[in-house]
């Protein structure tokens, strides 16, 4: 474990009706890596991201975040005469953020134009939010949380429900922020998504255990 990821929890514990989730967890989600988060349904791996995301609170422990955080949830259902555009949900992260509202209405657009462009989105950001593909909508759910200004992105089962074109693509677009220094951490069942992760902690029996990938070594 390392003191300066952005995010990081220590002796972390969680339960649900006096149930114990997570128990004396020590997490690090570091800068520049992907990690992803893997488990038996039921461990607690969406609850983990929730509890790192401020989302949940937890019963004891500490939880660190030196830099914003955005949690990307599964895709949501939206019906397609639903009346709000790919942009107009990627404005909603620059708004929701506090130096976001400290920007003119011009530097609110020019950070979401730049988080479109860094998921690829640029070519359909305008189409209706509930008209997009399924990879196209979790491209601008990503966009959403580079919105925010966040430095660590938390992701719930992000290839859930993609075909394996978008599956490829979102991995892509998940290493290249871990290029440029955010810390990248997916809950995630799916065997590529772990492959290429460059850390891997799989949360069992209320526990966290830590393998770094070759890659993630060098």
């Amino acid at each position: 474990m390392t003191d300066l990821a952005p995010v990081r929890a220590r002796a972390l514990f969680y339960a649900h009706d006096e149930t114990p989730v997570l128990s004396g967890l020590d997490v690090d989600i570091p800068a520049g890596r992907v990690t992803a988060i893997i488990g038996p349904n039921g461990a607690g791996k969406t609850t983990l991201i929730e509890v790192l995301a401020g989302v949940r609170k937890a019963g004891s422990g500490e939880v660190t975040r030196d830099t914003p955080v955005a949690l990307v949830v599964q895709r949501p259902d939206a019906p397609a005469e639903l009346p709000i555009t790919g942009r107009q949900v990627v404005a909603l992260g620059a708004a929701a953020t506090a130096g976001g509202a400290r920007l003119g209405p011009g530097g609110r657009a020019a950070r979401v134009a730049e988080a479109v462009e860094r998921v690829g989105a640029t070519a359909f950001a305008d189409a209706p939010f509930g008209q997009l593909s399924g990879g196209q909508r979790q491209r601008i759910l990503i966009a959403q949380g580079l919105a925010v200004g966040a430095g660590a992105l938390l992701l719930d089962e992000p290839a859930a429900g993609l075909d394996e074109l978008s599956r490829a693509r979102t991995r892509e677009l998940l290493a290249a922020e871990a290029a440029r220094g955010v810390a990248v951490a997916c809950v995630t069942h799916d065997a590529a998504d772990i492959a290429v992760a460059d850390r891997v902690i799989r949360i069992e029996h209320c526990r966290a255990h830590l393998r770094v990938s070759e890659a993630g070594a060098r």
